[in-house]
């Protein structure tokens, strides 16, 4: 992965707070709770260009602009990262429920990961390390393997008990606080939209109401 935190596109600090690339692509979707309202980041394959880049993939910006200008194959590729990241997000919710990934959304990953390995686009620098895989071709596919590959991470290495699904939002996150009490995908955005809404309703008149019976 890249070691700057430069942001393109239209990602900015307070989408890519998961604590890793593979929940970060599952929060492309932005509200999986109130789904009716929710808008897809993934509109086009240059915003699944900027994603990795922005996530900190080994995407060089050259590269980038390559693969997002293949329009012929835009459409395809996109629906493809939908149903991967629906796939992702399916294995990656069972684990913080304590069950395993359903198998046909595994399948769904594994075979995207051996795809972009197939197509002779991605390099290891460090064996056994998925954080040292490079894009090194303007290839889609390889683009989707690289992207498979930190799901496949996430699945094997994040610690089960530390993964959190934000109750407003839906969005998956690494609680990395000492107490391991972290409860929305962030305080600034979830957290305060929950508090202005109890401070509503308990203003309202019903909860008034309530109170004087």
């Amino acid at each position: 992965m890249q070691d700057d935190n430069t942001l393109y596109g239209r990602w900015r600090e307070t989408r890519l707070v998961g604590g890793h690339p593979a929940l970060d692509f599952l929060n492309s979707v932005s509200d999986r709770v109130a789904r009716a309202e929710a808008v897809d980041r993934l509109g086009s394959l240059a915003d699944l260009a900027d994603w990795a880049r922005s996530a900190g993939l080994a995407v060089s910006p050259s590269l980038a602009a390559q693969v997002a200008k293949t329009t012929d194959k835009g459409d395809s590729v996109v629906t493809r990262a939908r149903a991967l990241r629906e796939a992702a997000h399916a294995s990656l919710t069972a684990r913080v429920s304590g069950q395993s990934p359903p198998p046909n959304a595994l399948a769904l990953i594994s075979d995207v990961a051996a795809q972009g390995m197939a197509s002779g686009s991605l390099h290891w620098s460090q064996p056994n390390d998925t954080a040292s895989l490079t894009l090194e071709k303007p290839d889609p596919t390889g683009l989707l393997g690289l992207i498979a590959w930190q799901i496949l991470d996430a699945l094997f290495r994040l610690p089960g008990e530390r993964l959190r699904i934000c109750p407003r939002c839906g969005w998956l996150f690494v609680d990395s606080t000492r107490g391991g009490r972290r409860r929305w995908c962030q305080m600034r955005t979830c957290g305060n939209r929950e508090k202005a809404q109890r401070h509503r309703q308990a203003k309202s008149p019903a909860s008034a109401q309530t109170k004087g019976t």
